[in-house]
């Protein structure tokens, strides 16, 4: 379990229980902690400045990911950092072949992503935001690779709701650019 919080601009996170041999390294944007040579805690400074903060959910952009990398490459050097929520156009729309209320929707976005959902709405040649793997809702949940009767889907198509939203305006613009993270 982690504990976290949040006090004046400054961002907490401890892993572990802060046992002894306590070592910090820090840098102008970071503070990480270590007991027994163990990562056990973070501390963001400026937190606003790294993240993205929308009705009391918050996730790192992906590009300021990379300032952890920057700043601290021997620690993040086996991580991979990818965006949680993309921006994709619709190739194409297949019926699902085990379900009449689901269809499979191929997506081009950084690349190509193939996800089963049951929004029967969507149409060919439309835009749209996406949750990848292993990224997570403002609700807690997670997404995952997953078989929906029987067929591989790489992600959520999103909703104006499923992100805590106030409207649709916010999720549908033309001129979101594909490939691109999504950030609200």
């Amino acid at each position: 379990m982690a504990l976290i919080f949040k006090q004046s601009n400054n961002f907490y996170i401890n892993f572990n229980n802060l046992e002894e041999d306590l070592r910090i390294k820090q840098s102008k944007n970071f503070c990480f902690i270590y007991s027994k040579e163990k990562l056990v805690a973070l501390n963001i400074f400026d937190f606003d400045k790294f993240s993205y903060l929308k009705e009391g959910f918050s996730i790192l952009a992906f590009k300021e990911k990379n300032i952890l990398l920057e700043e601290f490459p021997e620690i993040f050097k086996d991580f991979i950092f990818q965006p949680f929520y993309l921006v994709g156009f619709i190739e194409k729309i297949e019926k699902h072949p085990n379900s009449d209320k689901l269809i499979i929707i191929n997506i081009k976005s950084n690349k190509n992503y193939k996800i089963v959902t049951n929004r029967i709405d969507l149409k060919q040649g439309e835009k749209l935001v996406f949750a990848t793997s292993n990224s997570y809702l403002p609700n807690g949940l997670k997404i995952s690779n997953s078989k929906v009767v029987n067929i591989e889907s790489e992600g959520m198509i999103l909703s104006y709701k499923s992100l805590n939203l106030k409207n649709s305006d916010e999720l549908i613009k033309s001129d979101f650019e594909i490939g691109k993270e999504f950030v609200f």
